[in-house]
């Protein structure tokens, strides 16, 4: 809520700016003196308290709003525990109680407000149960009910806010519809209608509050269209128009109109507006607007125009904040202006100038808060007793004499004389001029619809998607076994054999004369033709073997004597050479190809599982997502802190966070697609890690870019086997939690 319970006490309970500060004066300087001491005591109204909802630290700030200067100090303690993604707050009209909605846990943190101090206290019991995701959160103008947005299951959830304990009870039904993704909502003064911005349907869904029950039933139209990305809704304090700011970026004016409280969009229906407008804020005089901006740092100042209430930029049209302005509420004085910062943890602080209404920073310009501030209300504190009434006062003087009265009616016409007698018929009148043609036939009915016209030609195909990773390549089969050998050719003839030399003749008897001389070697015999090449894949037949050298001639007569030993027999002639090696036969025909053994497997490639991973509920940066094949019976909202690391092989009875272990022989990480209900802001980013648990390792990542809701990796990365898996929202992402639907393959 974003200061709806201020709008409707600036709107006429709250003092007059003069008289407020006059009060506060006499309270400061009330010293002494009983009579002084009784006008403060008895007239003065209390400092005011702010409480701040934080998203990151899952608590509520709270202040004090000093007098005078309205400067923020925190009250002791400064935080009060909350739900998990605290993310909206409301305080009730009496300011005896303090409602903030848990994003993360479903659910709603209520509170009682101490009467002297402004300080929280947990009711009991300490929570109720929403839907998924409540974000946005009013209380209807009377105190007596309670409404919430639920941005993951689309829908307002309605309570009954007792009497006494101020405890919220659901009201029958507990739950009505809305557009796709609803985040904040707003409430007319009356507290006839409740309007519901919903941020992926562009919409704003309107509704009835019922005069007894006070539940909710749709009006006709149930929507109106918005600019893209709707946040925040405001409606004014004399409830004639509503502002809703856009993502596109600009706000959205309309017209509330008197009888049905329908909107209408004003002319121009949109006003330009900082990057990422978020808060929207209007002071309880109904005179000026303020626009909270994420995206650029800023806070939009408008002037509303008194008749029409469309927006025009003040001068200058923007003052500085913080780090990512996103909650935004006025004082119920009028006089200054609270601006939670999400990005640097604090709330950036304003004085209202008192002709102009553009803003001041105060000194100093912030103060702290919890971790992610991102909604704020303020309240006066609970008012003392009233003091005994003053005596009368003496009688005025008598009044100026009035005007004269208006002239009296005039009296009743007199009754209508006898008729005269007839007069003469007159002449016959000229013919009167022809008549303007009649008005065209009712159009004929439409004709019997023609025959189905011949399908067109088939589109073209779409592009491939990506080939997936090869898996590893196999080990190479063995080699077949070789194939035959051609046959050698034949071996060419061998040379004849050289003729045998002739025997010398026997010496006569005597002495034995000197051994002949060796006779001469016998010439070698002719070279063996070559032999004929042989038939293809047959062996050549061996050549012949060469004739033998011819003998050597006989040794010379002994001289005479005695005859002389029988000379030694002539040596036998050398062996003729081989004939020529024959030419090889031609190559034998190849064998067929012998088949090898089948090669070794391969690593195991991606495309094995595809686990997803899911989660409906708001997921911090840092957290885990659940593991969808698990679900806890559908309830998709089991993000977490990411589990400690689990040995490989090891066990693990984690049945949220974790996939695995990876099976035998491992597998490979790959088409990484993460998707999110809500696309970061201009300047912002979301990264999704996909991480084995067992070592620590990043295997897969990719970044969601401003404007975008997707992204993918397409690399791969091998696993070991037994290794588990998990999926964590990088702790470095930028963009406001939201909830996320991822898938891999391994």
């Amino acid at each position: 809520m974003r200061g709806v319970a201020g709008h409707m006490r600036g709107a006429g309970l709250a003092p007059a700016r003069a008289q407020r500060r006059f009060l506060e004066a006499l309270r400061l300087l009330a010293v002494g003196g009983a009579a002084l001491a009784f006008l403060v005591v008895t007239a003065s109204s209390r400092a005011e308290s702010a409480y701040v909802a934080n998203q990151g630290s899952n608590s509520v700030s709270q202040y004090t709003i000093e007098p005078l200067v309205e400067t923020l100090t925190p009250k002791t303690p400064a935080e009060v525990g909350a739900g998990t993604f605290t993310d909206g707050i409301a305080v009730s009209p009496n300011d005896m109680s303090v409602y903030a909605a848990n994003s993360s846990t479903n659910n709603i943190s209520q509170y009682t407000v101490e009467p002297v101090t402004g300080k929280l206290t947990p009711k009991t019991p300490a929570t109720v149960s929403t839907g998924v995701a409540p974000r946005g959160i009013v209380v209807s103008p009377d105190g007596k009910s309670l409404y919430v947005v639920n941005q993951s299951s689309d829908s307002v959830s309605q309570y009954t806010i007792e009497p006494v304990t101020e405890r919220l009870t659901p009201k029958t039904p507990a739950t009505i519809g809305t557009g796709s993704d609803p985040v904040r909502l707003g409430v007319t003064p009356n507290g006839k209608s409740l309007y519901v911005s919903n941020n992926s349907s562009s919409t704003v869904s309107q509704y009835t509050i019922e005069p007894v029950t006070e539940t909710l039933t749709p009006k006709t139209p149930a929507t109106v269209v918005t600019g893209g990305g709707p946040d925040d809704i405001t409606v004014t304090p004399d409830g004639r128009s509503a502002y809703v700011g856009n993502s596109d970026p600009d706000v959205s004016q309309y017209t509330i109109e008197p009888v049905t409280e329908t909107l209408t969009p004003k002319t121009p229906a949109t006003v330009a507006s900082g990057t990422g407008p978020s808060g929207v804020a209007v002071s309880p005089d109904g005179k000026s607007a303020y626009v909270a901006n994420e995206g650029s740092s800023a806070v939009s100042q408008y002037t509303i125009e008194p008749v029409t209430e469309t927006l025009t930029p003040k001068t200058p049209a923007t003052v500085a904040s913080g780090t990512g302005p996103r909650g935004i509420a006025v004082s119920t004085s009028g006089e200054s202006l609270y601006v939670t910062d999400l990005d640097s943890n604090g709330v950036s602080q304003y004085t209202i100038q008192p002709v102009t209404e553009t803003l001041t920073p105060k000194t100093p310009a912030s103060v702290p808060a919890g971790s992610q501030p991102i909604d704020i209300a303020v309240t006066p504190e609970p008012q003392g007793p009233t003091g005994p009434a003053g005596a009368t006062g003496p009688t005025g003087p008598t009044g100026a004499s009035g005007v004269t009265g208006a002239t009296g009616a005039s009296g009743a016409t007199g009754a209508t004389g006898a008729a005269g007698e007839t007069g003469a018929t007159g002449a016959a009148g000229a013919t009167g001029a022809i008549g303007s043609t009649g008005a065209t036939g009712a159009t004929g009915a439409t004709g019997a619809q023609g025959a189905t016209g011949a399908t067109g030609p088939t589109g073209a195909t779409g592009q491939t998607g990506a080939t997936g990773a090869t898996g590893a390549q196999g080990a190479t089969g063995a080699s077949g076994p070789t194939g035959v050998t051609g046959e050698t050719g034949a071996t060419g003839a061998t040379g004849a054999t050289g003729a045998q030399g002739v025997t010398g003749a026997t010496g006569p008897a005597g002495a034995t004369g000197a051994s002949g001389s060796e006779g001469a070697k016998g010439a070698s015999g002719e070279k063996g033709a070559t032999g004929a090449t042989g038939e293809r894949g047959a062996t050549g037949e061996k050549g012949a073997t060469g004739a033998g050298g011819a003998a050597g001639a006989s040794g010379a007569t002994g001289a005479a004597g005695a005859t002389g030993a029988a000379g030694a027999a002539g040596a036998t002639g050398a062996t003729g050479a081989s004939g020529a090696k024959g030419a090889t036969g031609e190559k034998g025909a190849t064998g067929e190809r012998g088949t090898g053994l089948t090669g070794a497997t391969g690593a195991a490639g991606a495309g094995g599982d595809v686990p997803t991973f899911l989660d409906t509920g708001i997921v911090l940066p840092g957290e885990c997502l659940g593991n969808a094949r698990f679900g806890f019976l559908f309830d998709f909202n089991n993000m977490g802190a990411c589990p400690a690391p689990v040995p490989a092989f090891g066990y693990s009875s984690d049945a949220r966070l974790l996939e695995g272990p990876v099976p035998n022989g491992g597998g490979t990480v790959t088409n990484l697609v993460a998707t999110t209900n809500k696309a970061p802001a201009a300047g912002r980013q979301a990264v999704v890690d996909v991480i084995d648990n067992t070592t620590g390792a990043t295997l897969e990542k990719c970044t969601i870019l401003a404007g975008q809701t997707h992204c993918t990796d397409s690399s791969s990365t091998p696993v070991a086997a037994g290794h588990y898996l998990e999926v964590r929202i990088d702790p470095t992402t930028t963009a406001l939690p939201a909830a996320w639907r991822v898938t891999f393959r391994y």
